[in-house]
């Protein structure tokens, strides 16, 4: 839902800037709908937990695509930004209803959250980018 509210506000209402972050959101649109939407609302972002399930459905034979930059995290608070294909293949397939639920979702980004912190405590003056 949220990303048909960030393609509205910004389509519809004419809204100059819009961010969208979303958490376990299944595919919401065809391809050319991912494409517009892409274009639309650049600063989108689908974060996705380990394995959890719904975030790969509808998958009916390529019919629906994910819109938003793609961000997968796991327990540990490891953390990818755009998988790649090949970063795609070494991974888990989703099949985890548990990990669909909100408390997965926030074990990941505590724990990203401690990494991040003790990154920017133990190297100041580096930026991450």
């Amino acid at each position: 839902m949220a990303t048909l509210c960030a393609y509205e506000c910004r389509e519809v209402i004419k809204f100059d800037h819009v961010l969208m972050y979303n958490f376990g959101s299944p595919r919401v649109g065809d391809h050319l709908f991912a494409s517009g939407y892409d274009d639309s609302v650049p600063l989108s972002f689908r974060i996705v937990f380990d394995r959890d399930i719904i975030s790969g459905f509808p998958k009916m034979i390529s019919l629906y695509k994910h819109a938003a930059i793609e961000i997968i995290i796991d327990g540990l608070g490891n953390f990818i930004i755009d998988p790649t294909f090949v970063e795609r293949m070494f991974m888990d397939s989703r099949r985890s209803i548990s990990d669909h639920m909100m408390t997965s979702y926030l074990k990941g980004l505590d724990a990203a959250l401690l990494h991040i912190t003790y990154m920017l405590r133990s190297h100041p003056t580096q930026l991450i980018t």
